[in-house]
């Protein structure tokens, strides 16, 4: 199914497991009780979609707009969020043990009583550096 138009669908309750869902257009879709666990959504437009509460364990998200959802609630653990943006998202007190964040700018992001236990970021510093941390 990638890069497949599902704006303003209605997928609630629908078995997605094992489904490649990269690239495609969720844009107000209602994802409500469909188990995301795993599942590679690289490239995917979540505008719109309701992620809060959501078990996104091990999901792919990498160069994901993520920015301003609310993900109260969201588990994020062992998920891969390479190059997602993240811009407005409330990352305090979430447990990203295991997260891949690479190329993800935490430039002002407040991680106050956040787990980042096993996790990748790779940050740049000066335009010039790629430093990669691997916090253990």
């Amino acid at each position: 199914m990638t890069g497949v138009v599902l704006k303003d669908v209605d997928l609630s309750n629908k078995n997605l497991t094992g489904t490649a869902l990269s690239r495609v257009d969720f844009r107000g879709a209602n994802l409500d009780g469909v188990d995301l666990r795993g599942i590679n959504l690289s490239g995917a437009n979540l505008s719109g979609v309701d992620l809060s509460n959501k078990d996104l364990t091990g999901t792919i998200l990498s160069e994901v707009d993520l920015s301003n959802l609310d993900l109260t609630g969201t588990i994020l653990t062992a998920a891969n969020l390479s190059g997602a943006n993240l811009d407005g998202v409330d990352l305090r007190d979430k447990d990203l043990t295991g997260t891949i964040l690479s190329e993800v700018d935490l430039k002002n992001k407040d991680l106050t009583g956040t787990v980042l236990k096993h996790s990748r970021i790779n940050i740049i510093v000066n335009n010039y550096n790629n430093i990669m941390f691997r916090l253990v």
